[in-house]
């Protein structure tokens, strides 16, 4: 308030909110969000590969004869049903977002 014409001007009183700082992302790290494979990659241990090798192994043994079968169940040669499951699933792994998923034909 001015203590002279007793004016308030408001702008003087009122603090001005700051902007919050932008954290720019490198580079790296923007790739990183699109091909996700980068993000869990360093952090891999023998321990959690070993793990994922386990768990697609199993699925492998489940997902081979099952993708055939969808094949010649379509009328179609027995690798076609072999692309259906295997290239969506390691086109999951690269840019996928999630750690459990479920992909096949």
């Amino acid at each position: 308030a001015d203590q002279i014409n007793g004016v308030v001007d408001d702008a003087a009183s009122t603090p001005k909110k700051s902007k919050r700082p932008r954290h720019e992302l490198t580079m790296y790290q923007k790739v990183a969000k699109i091909v996700t494979v980068l993000e869990w990659l360093p952090q891999m241990t023998c321990q959690k590969l070993r793990a994922d090798l386990v768990a697609g192994l199993t699925v492998g043994v489940m997902v081979i004869p099952q993708s055939m079968s969808y094949g010649a169940i379509a009328g179609l040669p027995y690798i076609n049903g072999m692309y259906s499951a295997c290239v969506p699933t390691l086109i999951y792994a690269l840019f996928g977002q999630s750690r459990q998923l479920a992909v096949g034909p």
